[in-house]
């Protein structure tokens, strides 16, 4: 078993190794409703796969980054606020936490929260300005690092789309 967890680490860090070729962004933001379509019960998220061809010719895919967005409720206040969600898959270094930005503006750091079967999880409301530059951007770029790994990988999601998206959540 010992083994297993020095192996997978290894694994991870190489599938990354081509990452920027390889992610597939070409599905833009979804909208998902829990309530018959009430913009009170949706969100808006985009997944982002790496795929390869395996040895046999089989495609094989794992999803390598997911970025959500919803309103959250601010119980004390009785607000709505937009909220984003970064889930990364296991096997990332947390203590390096990850670090994003929308088109060429400044970087943000974030911490991961948690991590469960599902994989590493971040979030935090969006202020303003970062919903205004998500509204008007073209790109947002998510880096992190596998465990190990001393080079940061980027992946790009497109925000073609988010504006649609987004004016939807009510």
């Amino acid at each position: 078993m010992k083994r297993f967890f020095q192996i997978l680490p290894l694994v991870f860090v190489s599938l990354l190794a081509g990452l920027s070729q390889a992610a597939d962004n070409k599905n833009s933001w979804n909208v998902i409703c829990q309530d018959n379509n009430s913009p009170s019960t949706c969100r808006m998220e985009q997944n982002l796969f790496l795929r390869q061809t395996a040895e046999d010719g089989q495609e094989k895919s794992g999803k390598i980054l997911g970025v959500t967005i919803l309103y959250v409720t601010d119980q004390a206040k009785g607000e709505r606020k937009p909220h984003m969600n970064f889930l990364l898959p296991l096997g990332v270094d947390l203590r390096a936490g990850i670090v994003f930005r929308v088109d060429e503006k400044e970087e943000i750091s974030l911490r991961y929260l948690t991590c469960t079967q599902r994989g590493c999880e971040t979030a935090l409301p969006l202020s303003d300005a970062l919903l205004e530059g998500m509204l008007d951007g073209r790109e947002l770029q998510v880096g992190f690092r596998g465990w190990g790994a001393k080079q940061t990988n980027v992946v790009k999601v497109t925000l073609i789309g988010f504006t649609r998206a987004f004016s939807s959540l009510g």
